[in-house]
């Protein structure tokens, strides 16, 4: 679910933020600290791989993306609270979820 905008069309596609690149300047998206998909992997100690399926797949919106070209991007503080959403504190808490 990344936000991205088609290069046949000027219309942007939203992803689960109300976020739109064609509201973005190159100074605002500079502020959000973008990673690549391999250093967005090597912060989650996932393959890249794993974040491509997860993209197609739907998987883990709140872990947001932005296309820009041929290239996906990640928010580092996106990556930041995916890992803080997920950290489990006992055996019950992994249970549920």
């Amino acid at each position: 679910m990344g936000i991205y905008l088609k290069k046949d069309s000027s219309t942007p596609i939203k992803c689960t933020e109300t976020l739109l690149v064609s509201d973005v300047s190159i100074f605002e998206l500079d502020k959000h600290k973008l990673l690549t998909t391999q250093e967005a992997a090597v912060s989650l100690k996932l393959k890249p791989n794993t974040l491509a399926k997860w993209r197609c797949q739907g998987t883990h919106p709140e872990l947001c993306w932005v296309k820009i070209g041929s290239r996906c991007l990640y928010s580092r503080e996106a990556v930041k609270n995916f890992i803080h959403k997920n950290i489990k504190t006992t055996i019950t808490s992994m249970n549920q979820g």
